[in-house]
């Protein structure tokens, strides 16, 4: 999870622009007025993003091309890592539990060893696996920029499950981004100096994914955007103003115009989108983030 404060001075209204953020956000106005128009991830093909739609998973997370992730917005690499790592340490610890059963005599002991080692062979196996992907992918991109010294570098930002809308088509998160430019603090690739193509200008990413190319200044005029944005016209629009003092839960991947008024200050949590269904205290399908975090606070001791 992580936090944001923002605040901005603005009497005549101003626009975040049409788009989605990747998190579950609790949306926090604590001065001034905010007045959101709201999108369902289930009319994603119909907001005209920067972004080539993959998958709207169960949940509402949305992927885009070269952004896969599972639906609860960990990228597939890191997550099969994960499964590899765990697996491993279950089979040494069964391993361990076999050796001392086959010491001290104890019956069928010998059939759990094997069944130990077959376990840890292919638990090491899966790791090795990844680990030469991770070889070969840097090796690629390596080799893309001797063919190019100028040519920008392709990193994936993510990178679902069965379940939710596979896309597919023939042919982008602060809420005071008008641009489409996502900071640093948005975005969990602050050190990478080229994102999927898209260029990093003092350290913003342009051109985001998640952002819709319909201009905020039109999304009220309807004659406009019947005649350049039609599949718009067949979304689902609602409106709500949150006033200071108020919170408006705001799921990942749900599409979102704010206009701020007055002298406004807001803050945001964001978390990534469980996606267990009807499980309040364990949201997440796998023990992915919980893990995740565990390793952060070893890493920071």
């Amino acid at each position: 999870s992580k936090v944001n404060k923002c605040t901005k001075l603005s009497f005549k209204g101003a626009s975040s622009g049409l788009h989605h953020d990747y998190h579950d956000n609790l949306y926090c106005v604590l001065r001034g007025k905010k007045r959101f128009r709201l999108f369902s991830p289930g009319d994603a093909e119909k907001m005209s993003t920067r972004g080539k739609l993959v998958k709207v998973h169960a949940n509402g997370r949305i992927n885009y091309e070269g952004e896969v992730t599972t639906a609860y917005g960990a990228d597939l690499q890191s997550d099969a890592a994960a499964d590899a790592s765990r697996a491993k340490d279950e089979a040494e610890n069964r391993l361990l539990a076999a050796e001392l059963a086959v010491k001290e005599g104890r019956d069928g002991a010998e059939e759990e060893l094997e069944e130990a080692e077959r376990m840890l062979e292919e638990a090491m196996d899966a790791l090795i696996d990844i680990e030469m992907e991770n070889d070969d992918r840097d090796e690629i991109d390596g080799d893309d920029e001797d063919d190019d010294d100028d040519e920008e570098k392709d990193v994936a930002l993510f990178g679902g499950q069965n379940e939710g809308i596979n896309i597919r088509t023939d042919s982008g998160d602060d809420d005071d981004h008008v641009n489409g430019d996502i900071s640093p603090a948005e975005n969990d690739n602050d050190d990478t100096e080229n994102l999927c193509g898209r260029i990093l200008v003092d350290k913003t990413v342009k051109n985001p994914d998640n952002f819709s190319l319909v201009p905020h200044h039109i999304l009220d005029n309807e004659e406009e955007i019947r005649s350049k944005y039609p599949k718009l016209m067949e979304a689902k629009v609602s409106f709500c103003e949150i006033e200071a003092g108020e919170i408006l839960y705001l799921p990942a991947s749900w599409f979102h115009e704010v206009t701020s008024f007055g002298g406004h200050l807001a803050f945001n949590y964001w978390f990534h989108p469980p996606d267990a269904h009807d499980d309040f205290d364990n949201p997440y399908t796998t023990n992915f983030w919980s893990n995740d975090f565990k390793q952060r606070l070893v890493t920071l001791a």
